[in-house]
């Protein structure tokens, strides 16, 4: 399973960066001590710096570069601090249609000073950080790849609630 994260490293970043960073290598440590897990996934990890569309398209193409054949539906995760510098227009479509045809889920999850409305054209999923604890969200991430683990390829599996300072953003 494709798992990609899009990172946020532009200034709006740099207040939730160590906490981000803490929450992200905590989750990276409790992949690697799970074995089904660790050999289950395949993260890739895609750095920005106010610009969504290039890391966006990034992610994209390194997905049509893989074979997916036999493998459950990649994730890709975008962690948003603030508001992106380029238009997201042309990227967004490509989303959603990818999106619409089952062949990635696209997660976004905002801190800080991000915006919902620009996260809401790349995704029906935004979720919303209270606080710079990362730690429930990765969590989350965690116990939703626990649950793709017990599925075959191509089933829906049911995923957790979201927990802690991590809110759907409606």
């Amino acid at each position: 399973m494709p798992l990609i994260f899009l990172l946020d490293t532009s200034a709006a970043a740099a207040s939730f960066r160590a906490a981000m960073n803490n929450g992200f290598n905590r989750f990276i440590h409790l992949i690697d001590a799970d074995r089904g897990i660790k050999d289950m996934i395949d993260i890739e990890i895609i750095e920005f710096n106010e610009g969504y569309s290039a890391a966006i398209g990034e992610a994209l193409l390194l997905l049509q570069s893989r074979s997916l054949v036999n493998a459950y539906k990649p994730w890709v995760i975008l962690v948003s601090c603030g508001e992106p510098s380029d238009d997201v227009f042309d990227v967004s479509i490509a989303l959603k249609k990818a999106q619409a045809t089952e062949q990635l889920r696209f997660i976004a999850l905002g801190a800080g000073q991000y915006k919902p409305a620009v996260l809401k054209q790349l995704t029906d999923i935004v979720f919303r950080l209270d606080g710079t604890d990362f730690f429930p969200f990765f969590d989350w991430v965690m116990q939703c790849i626990h649950a793709i683990a017990q599925t075959s390829p191509g089933d829906k599996p049911q995923l957790p609630p979201l927990q802690g300072n991590v809110y759907r953003d409606k």
